[in-house]
């Protein structure tokens, strides 16, 4: 349901002429049309899939920055699943527990749309000294060879 979740709103959000100008509750009537259409006998409706994936944002990009902090790295011998696994470690270390949205996250990285998304709610956010990414970089210290 997530992943299909994520592949809808890419789906709505991509759209060139229905970005311009659509209002929120718009863009989650098209995502929940779209996601029905595609997840048959769901009983999620507009306010349960709008929340869903409210939540599914918010892990997503807390995973997104980690995994960016590893791959940033650049470690020699390192395959891409190396670098999950190690992301999926910190993450656990940082947030107290697993990362369970990994198909949602391979949906959603490398579209073009969710990179904007990400860069504008990353430009909103201060960092503080207990932020995330702070404690994310000291964690990552420890996976320093």
């Amino acid at each position: 349901e997530d992943e299909q979740l994520c592949k809808s709103w890419l789906a709505i959000g991509q759209d060139p002429i229905a970005r311009l100008d659509q209002k929120r509750s718009t863009f989650f009537e098209r995502i929940t049309a779209d996601y029905k259409d595609k997840t048959p006998g769901t009983l999620r409706d507009q306010s349960s899939i709008e929340n869903r994936w409210k939540t599914l944002q918010r892990l997503v990009n807390k995973f997104c920055g980690i995994f960016a902090e590893i791959e940033a790295r650049n470690q020699s011998g390192k395959t891409l699943e190396d670098k999950i696994a190690d992301a999926l470690t910190a993450y656990k270390e940082i947030e107290g527990s697993s990362f369970t949205s990994v198909p949602s996250w391979t949906v959603l990285r490398k579209a073009q749309k969710w990179k904007e998304t990400t860069a504008k709610s990353g430009k909103k956010k201060r960092k503080t000294e207990k932020s995330p990414a702070n404690h994310l970089q000291r964690m990552l210290s420890y996976f320093r060879v």
